[in-house]
């Protein structure tokens, strides 16, 4: 069955969704969610990030300040372009826009990393929010962790294939997150999050076809995986399969050569 994938954005303007763009895309940075509760799908945490607030004049700052729903206790950001669980994947956030979903700061503030890691610095200058797409892995089902997994690196394959490095949140921030691929009480880097990271490499190798290929993308599903002949960008305009696309939408296709024609119904 193919992976579900639902777009869902929050609004523009929304404090976890302020529409900055991109700097570039350098890597993907994977979290956890570490909510345990079965309820907590890729669903409830799109609800969550998205969830209401107060904006209003803030005197201290002598500006405008977002707030939780009280209109007291100031709003707490976090969120990933993309949440997955075992049976779906929402998009929260456009994967051209910031997430601010790495930017903590989960060391000693004077560590000469300004609180984050050697990495966070000489990699990304500390912007690895305006750098990296960002996915939160749900961990509420543990029992169908692998299952999470699977549709991680099949999401990755189909909607994030042009990148080629990844990182954990704990990387970046010291965070051991996401906790089921960080083990601090080895030296060694996790074993289980190196063969996450090579399920993902190998996944994006087996793609048919180079990773600057026009994506076709086909009631929420990039079919490019699925198509014998790929689209392609000639003298500005872009040509693709129109047997394929048409089938996929549940047409008919014929060719009728006598009238050197395609018959889509």
């Amino acid at each position: 069955m193919a992976l579900k994938v639902v777009f869902d954005y929050i609004p523009l303007g929304h404090p976890n969704r302020p529409g900055k763009k991109l700097i570039s895309q350098d890597a993907r940075i994977w979290h956890g969610t570490a909510n345990t509760s079965p309820t907590a799908t890729d669903e409830m945490h799109r609800k969550y990030a998205g969830r209401p607030y107060v904006k209003k004049w803030n005197p201290q700052k002598n500006r405008y300040s977002f707030y939780e729903i009280d209109g007291v206790t100031p709003f707490v950001y976090g969120a990933t372009h993309n949440y997955i669980d075992k049976d779906s994947v929402t998009i929260i956030i456009p994967h051209d826009e910031y997430a601010p979903g790495a930017g903590d700061k989960g060391l000693d503030i004077n560590n000469g990393y300004n609180g984050q890691t050697k990495l966070a610095k000489e990699v990304f200058n500390h912007q690895q929010n305006y750098r990296t797409i960002q996915t939160e892995l749900c961990m509420n089902d543990m029992k169908s962790w692998d299952k999470v997994l699977a549709n991680a690196v099949e999401f990755t394959k189909l909607y994030m294939p042009q990148i080629k490095t990844d990182y954990r949140h704990f990387d970046l921030t010291g965070k051991p997150c996401p906790m089921p691929l960080v083990n601090t009480s080895i030296k060694e880097v996790d074993p289980r999050w190196l063969d996450f990271v090579k399920r993902i490499n190998d996944a994006i190798a087996s793609l048919n076809y180079p990773v600057n290929t026009p994506k076709i993308r086909i009631n929420g599903e990039i079919v490019n995986g699925k198509m014998d002949v790929q689209p392609f960008i000639k003298d500005g305009r872009t040509l693709a399969p129109v047997r394929f696309i048409a089938e996929t939408l549940g047409k008919k296709v014929v060719w009728i050569p006598e009238e050197n024609m395609v018959d889509i119904f």
